[in-house]
């Protein structure tokens, strides 16, 4: 009879675990293709790292907590796939080399819970110009050149912008490097002064993507 009943209690045990189920994970699908900005070509070999603001002791932190990296494929395709948690906001960041750094950043609701959420980014490639100045016939210390670019964009460069820049005195002789967008126009516009009199010039170059252009400005 004890045999039975502990054979029926087995079998009830292992009905029991049969059926039981690991509760399912829900996961953050977000996918999508990285390109240049310039040619819309896809971008391959590129370092994307997917962070999150989480929940931690019931409040947010601040700052991002790194969750996954992935490469973006031949056709700059990639994809996260990362567990639900509490999230405040998710940002995803990339860089590949020549090419300006990007990123961004969307709330957890945006994701879709079956499709997930698909991100199209671009990034511009870099192209380098190097500003040769050089007083080269000076007069006295009042000489002066103000340059400026006027088509420019400079996404990472603090000392290249569009504003004039003056160099006083007889003994100019620089070079100034910048980083720009490549596959652009780059103007610009210089004025020398000396004697008493201005010359109000202007240029232009056409910077081909992950090229360098010397800009030679002699006076």
């Amino acid at each position: 009879m004890h045999s039975k009943l502990n054979y029926l209690v087995l079998s009830f045990i292992i009905l029991v675990c049969v059926n039981c189920k690991k509760p399912v994970s829900v996961d953050y699908k977000i996918f999508g293709t990285l390109s240049d900005s310039q040619s819309n070509d896809p971008i391959s070999g590129a370092y994307l790292v997917l962070s999150a603001q989480i929940l931690d002791a019931g409040t947010f932190n601040n700052s991002y907590q790194t969750l996954e990296s992935v490469s973006t494929d031949s056709n700059g395709y990639f994809e996260f796939n990362i567990e639900k948690q509490t999230f405040n906001s998710i940002k995803v960041t990339f860089e590949k080399q020549l090419f300006f750094s990007g990123e961004v950043i969307f709330s957890p609701e945006s994701v879709d819970p079956k499709s997930g959420l698909e991100v199209l980014e671009s990034l511009d490639p870099m192209a380098f110009v190097n500003l040769n100045l050089r007083n080269i016939s000076p007069i006295n210390e009042q000489d002066e050149l103000a340059f400026r670019y006027i088509s420019a964009y400079f996404p990472d460069c603090i000392c290249c912008n569009n504003d004039f820049r003056y160099f006083d005195g007889m003994d100019v002789d620089t070079v100034i490097s910048c980083a720009v967008v490549g596959n652009s126009q780059l103007d610009y516009n210089y004025i020398v002064t000396k004697g008493g009199g201005s010359s109000n010039l202007q240029g232009g170059e056409f910077i081909e993507s992950f090229q360098t252009v010397e800009i030679e400005i002699n006076y």
